[in-house]
């Protein structure tokens, strides 16, 4: 089972809450390149980076931001 990030939607998050994808990846305590990488599908979000992301938009559920693949 693979989760990726609908990428549009996210996106409209970040717009939303005036977030930019450095901020974003600064709240994530991680790197602008990698919030890059999930965004755009190279990599795809664990567990625990899941759980950050919707911390960070608690005005989203889990569906809103991302999609379960078999």
């Amino acid at each position: 089972m693979k989760v990726i990030i609908k990428e549009k939607n996210i996106k409209k998050q970040l717009t939303l809450n005036n977030l930019s994808q450095n901020k974003f990846a600064r709240q994530l305590k991680t790197t602008s390149g990698y919030v890059s990488q999930l965004i755009t599908g190279v990599r795809n979000p664990s567990a625990e980076m899941r759980e950050k992301i919707l911390n960070v938009l608690p005005s989203c559920a889990f569906h809103d931001l991302f999609r379960i693949i078999d």
